[in-house]
């Protein structure tokens, strides 16, 4: 069974998180999927039953303090130390880094990111069959200055650091949003526009051929296909013991 956090603090669109993206991550996992909610207040579970732990994105600043911060840091080292998957996704890829390399990695962007950009990425397991990325962007907050042992494996010109794995492990963050089609995508740029026309200012369009979001399904795919890993953890503890993880 996949954890699916949801940390998506508005109720609409957490609800259409659970009710559109969950069902099709599941179809390309072949298993099982449980939703837990950081704005709910639910428990995050982390026992053996868990194979996978997926961390969506939020509106949520990650460059800021938030109650359950300890709660989410616990359950990713908890998957992590287990030597289990773990694929963060903007936020959660942001709260990855911070579990294992401190709050001082996280920062405030001095360029946003929105709209549709190519990512450029290096050979790495989780991009196994990709030609290319292109994808939905939306964030304020980045990653930067990572330590051992953190590999940053994709980039753009506004954010090095648009994707890690730590060390040779199974884990993972990604800063663009691989699992949003065209139809969501737009809609969103559309809503977020109205609200904040500001954003206007950052939108980038380089979707020339919608056809091509077809492609990031591999990334999900290549993830869930992953196994548990003890011995990249085991390989990798005591560069991990000299990082000052968050408290």
């Amino acid at each position: 069974m996949i954890l699916v956090l949801n940390a998506i603090q508005n109720a609409q669109a957490s609800e259409r998180f659970d009710r559109v993206t969950v069902p099709r991550l599941a179809a390309l996992a072949g298993r099982a999927v449980q939703i837990a909610h950081l704005a709910a207040g639910e428990p995050l579970p982390c026992d053996r039953a868990r194979t996978h732990l997926l961390l969506s994105g939020s509106e949520l600043s990650a460059a800021e303090p938030h109650e359950r911060d300890a709660d989410v840091y616990a359950v990713i080292r908890a998957f992590v130390e287990a030597g289990k998957p773990v694929l963060g996704i903007c936020w959660g890829c942001q709260m990855i880094a911070k579990a294992f390399g401190g709050e001082g990695v996280c920062r405030e962007a001095k360029t946003p990111e929105f709209g549709w950009r190519r990512v450029e990425m290096t050979a790495n397991p989780l991009f196994e069959g990709m030609e290319r990325i292109v994808s939905a962007q939306s964030h304020r907050d980045e990653v930067f200055d990572l330590p051992e042992p953190f590999r940053v494996i994709a980039s753009t010109d506004a954010c090095p650091a648009q994707a890690f794995q730590l060390g040779d492990a199974p884990v993972w963050g990604i800063q663009f949003h691989a699992e949003i089609a065209h139809g969501q995508g737009r809609a969103m740029f559309e809503q977020k526009l109205r609200a904040d026309p500001s954003l206007g200012l950052f939108f980038h369009d380089e979707l020339d051929d919608p056809s091509c979001l077809d492609e990031n399904a591999l990334l999900f795919e290549n993830f869930f296909q992953a196994g548990a890993d003890r011995e990249a953890i085991r390989r990798i503890a005591t560069q991990l013991r000299r990082v000052p993880s968050a408290p």
